[in-house]
Order: structure tokens, then sequence, then C-alpha cells
């Protein structure tokens, strides 16, 4: 088995055994389930090793190109904005970074070889990093109870993990994320807000109607944003002192595009669709997520590299 193939393999491996193997993953998901996920992951996967291979590829945003050979362009916004807000902090290289809750790839995906020093931690089993991305230490460990030091990143980040924290537990999430940062933390997940402004919980409700009036599976995610409650604006600024809130994922949008994730096999059409009918309002509120930028300290005080550096590849775009 070429070393490609192996790291596809461990995925599937670790996508089963998050549902518990192959018998509670049939237990949770019908065959023509678990065969459109493996089909998926291999697209991905070889997907964005193809988009490395490509001669004259730089820093570009999601586009014709990008959509098919990453059709989830989902994925790909998330990491882009945290990917482009460490670049304009100009943090002081080499850079490392911590991903907390980071799944079965995290922030590597969409880093070259060498940009960073990443340490992923989480609470799976096992986590797979294709060979043609950062390399990363992988942690398991409690989101609630990090083992590490004060200040030990420069860079702490959490991609859509903080609405599966059960309420109660969030103080602490929050307090381990600030502690372990020394320069930055960047937070993103699906918001609400008392302005309207932010408006997950209606649209993961109607998803939630839609599938269910379909007779189709609710996936656990949708379960789980709901029964914790999802995160507010007014709940993340209230931790984060001074923080910037970016929004973006236009809720209609966000709703047009789902069933496409959702059918087997359709998943292919939803990355060209967006680009093609939707991305020019992405950007539009009422939005579904949104990215906290907090600097544990002013800007001022923190040595930057000069933009020189930045262009030679200390940090690199998605997938670039």
């Amino acid at each position: 088995m070429t070393w490609t193939g192996s790291r596809i393999a461990h995925g599937y491996k670790a996508k089963l055994d998050a549902y518990g193997g192959v018998r509670g993953a049939l237990r949770t998901f019908s065959p023509l389930e678990l065969i459109d996920s493996g089909l998926r992951e291999t697209w991905l996967r070889v997907g964005s090793l193809v988009w490395r291979l490509l001669p004259g590829r730089k820093r570009m945003k999601y586009g014709i190109l990008e959509a098919l050979l990453f059709p989830l362009y989902d994925q790909w916004l998330r990491y882009e904005k945290v990917v482009d807000a460490i670049r304009e902090a100009n943090l002081q290289g080499p850079l490392r970074i911590l991903e907390v809750g980071c799944g079965t790839s995290g922030i590597v995906l969409f880093l070259k070889p060498g940009a960073a020093r990443v340490c992923l931690t989480d609470q799976t089993n096992a986590n797979v990093i294709p060979f043609h991305c950062a390399a990363a230490q992988y942690v398991r460990a409690d989101a609630c109870r990090l083992p590490f030091a004060d200040s030990s990143f420069p860079v702490v980040i959490s991609v859509d993990t903080l609405e599966h924290i059960p309420r109660a537990a969030r103080a602490a999430f929050f307090s381990e994320l600030k502690r372990v940062a020394s320069e930055m933390v960047l937070l993103v997940c699906p918001l609400d807000s008392r302005d309207g402004s932010f408006q997950a919980p209606a649209c993961d409700e109607q998803l939630r109607c839609d599938l269910r009036r379909a007779g189709r599976r609710v996936p656990q995610w949708v379960e789980e944003h709901l029964g914790w409650g999802h995160p507010t604006v007014e709940e993340v600024t209230e931790m984060f002192p001074g923080a910037r809130i970016e929004g973006w994922q236009n809720c209609r949008t966000w709703m047009r595009f789902q069933p496409l994730f959702r059918r087997p096999f359709c998943w292919f059409f939803a990355g060209v669709s967006f680009v093609l009918s939707a991305k020019k309002t992405d950007d539009v509120p009422p939005y579904y997520r949104g990215l906290c930028v907090w600097r544990k300290e002013p800007v001022a005080s923190r040595a930057t590299c000069s933009s020189s550096e930045m262009d030679a590849g200390v940090l690199s775009p998605p997938l670039g």
C-alpha cells in the first residue's frame, strides 16, 4: 500500500472508531452512507494533494479549481479565515500553533510542510495527518484541561469545537485557551446574537425539521448544537474582552447548500454551486458562523516578521 493509501485507510479507521467500529457505524449509518463517506474522504485527501502538485499554485481564494478538488467549501472557508487572521497578525516566525479539537486533520490539511510547527489535540483515539501537509504532533487531551504550561503556544486555535461543549463547561474551555496562548486565540464557531446579525440556532433548527420531514437521519452535530446551546456573540466577547468578531456564511446560503452536503454523492457539486451562485453574497448578514480574534497583549509590544519573510512561506495559504 502506498503512503497516501495508508493515510487514507487510517483516516477511515479513525472515523469508524469514533462510532464504535464497523458494527457501531452500521447501526448509525446505512451502507450507502458509509460508502459515500469513504469516497468523500478519499476525494478530499487526494484532491488536496493534487492541488499542491499543480504548478504555479500561489495564494488563491476558493474558486472553481478548488471547488472541484475540495468540494466541501464549508471546511475550506473555516480554515481560510483562520490562516488569513494569522497572516494579518504578523507574528514572529517560526510559528507554533496549537489546535484544540482538531478532528482527523485540522489546520495541517491547509498548511504546507514546514509552514509551522503544529500541535493537535482532541479526545479521539487517533489523528490522521496527510503526508503532504505540515508536520504535527498529536496529543489526546481534554479541551477543558489541557496538558500544557502557561503561554506555551503563540497561536491557539479552535475550529467548530465550542458548540459541542456543554454550556456549563465552556468557562473552563475559554480559560484554557487563554492560559496556554502567549500571543493570540482564534475561535471559529456557529453563533447567535441579540441583534440578529448571527442566527445559527434558527438555521440548525430548520435543518433538523427539514430532515425529519423528509424521513432522513439528523446528523449528530446538529443535535449537539441544539442540545448544548449555540455560543453567543455576547458570551464570547465577555470571555475575550476586546476581541474582534467577524461573521460569514450567510444563513440563506448555508440553508440552500446543506441539502447537497447531506445527500449521498451530491457533495461533489456543492463547491462548484457555491462558487457560481452564492459566493458573492456569503459575507452578507445574517451570518451562520463567526471568527473571534483575540490578542493576549497589545500588537505594538510584540516583535513582527517582515513582509518578505511572510512571502517566503513562513505561513502558507489554505492548501497553498
